[in-house]
């Protein structure tokens, strides 16, 4: 795992209980919205780290401009074509990190005010992580969650076939975990493979440590938008390296690995069809016959269905499903 911290500021000396980690590239307006809600929070005892992937609208004069004895700051060239995996950066705050706890929070999300206090209650009783739901912002559309907490509980624990089969119900910016499980797993898988889906396999991990709790009550507002320059047909065919992964690693017996694949190739049979691509039929073919829910092959089949559709319905149709939620 390679990194290159160019420089820090590393006020403050003693070890708090929660590292909250903050990875961030050319966003200073969003950044300093994150940052108010996470210095609002009614547990105060954190720091807070902020890797900057060399940003160039000011974000280091603002971050190191912060009168927070809690607040350290990073920069790290982490350069590719898409600036960078972000896994990289989100790997040296775990590095860096002085905290029991490291807390994950994207620079474009919104911490509710208690969210590390009701969140640190939970630890213990064989537990990896805690996550939480919800309150989805921006382009709300692309949001769709695979995973619900039953009705009536406030909360849910998830093994590591549940995490599998939902395909990433986690968000990240909600996550709570111990630092020593993150360093025992060598962190997030820095591959360029796993770019935007390199959480869901640290998961699928860590909930081989322990269970995944997933509180009812949301804790953050997440931000949604299209990521332009993003090809959601490739970050989608990736999900199927992750259970290539996970197969490699003995973590998946012969029937568990079908139903991954088959629930992956639904999910890569919609990106395709977003794009008008029709080789996305194939994939939702497969996924129809492997797949474990109901919910999985109604989605198959009406993707099927909408290929076979002219192309100005098929349109009309996405714009009225995104329109209608």
């Amino acid at each position: 795992m390679t990194t290159a911290v160019l420089s820090s500021d590393s006020r403050g000396a003693s070890s708090p209980l929660v590292s909250v980690i903050v990875p961030t590239y050319n966003r200073v307006t969003l950044l300093r919205k994150t940052l108010d809600c996470i210095f609002a929070q009614t547990f105060r005892d954190f720091e807070l780290i902020v890797v900057d992937n060399m940003s160039e609208d000011g974000t280091e004069e603002y971050v190191t401009s912060i009168d927070d004895p809690r607040v350290r700051y990073f920069k790290n060239p982490n350069n590719d074509p898409n600036n960078g995996v972000v896994a990289v950066n989100r790997n040296i705050g775990i590095r860096n990190a002085r905290g029991t706890y490291i807390a994950f929070c994207d620079d474009d999300d919104l911490w509710l005010p208690e969210k590390l206090e009701k969140q640190l209650v939970h630890f213990g009783n064989g537990l990896s992580c805690i996550a939480s739901d919800c309150i989805p912002i921006g382009d709300v559309k692309y949001l769709d969650k695979s995973l619900s907490i039953p009705s009536g509980k406030i909360f849910h624990d998830y093994s590591y076939r549940d995490i599998m089969f939902a395909l990433n119900p986690i968000i990240n910016s909600s996550v709570m975990t111990l630092k020593s499980l993150l360093i025992d797993e060598g962190g997030f898988d820095e591959s360029a493979d796993f770019c935007f889906i390199e959480d869901w396999e640290l998961w699928l991990r860590l909930s081989k440590k322990g269970s995944i709790r997933i509180l009812a009550e949301p804790l953050l507002k997440y931000r949604m938008y299209d990521k332009p320059g993003r090809d959601s047909r490739h970050v989608a065919v990736c999900m199927l390296k992750v259970v290539d992964k996970h197969k490699k690693l003995a973590f998946l017996d012969t029937k568990t690995e079908q139903i991954a694949r088959a629930n992956c190739c639904v999910v890569i049979g919609r990106a395709f069809l977003d794009f008008g691509d029709s080789r996305g039929i194939g994939y939702y073919l497969k996924g129809l016959i492997g797949c474990n829910s109901t919910r999985l092959r109604y989605k198959a089949l009406l993707g099927i269905f909408m290929f076979m559709l002219p192309v100005f319905i098929r349109s009309y149709l996405f714009k009225l499903i995104h329109r209608n939620g």
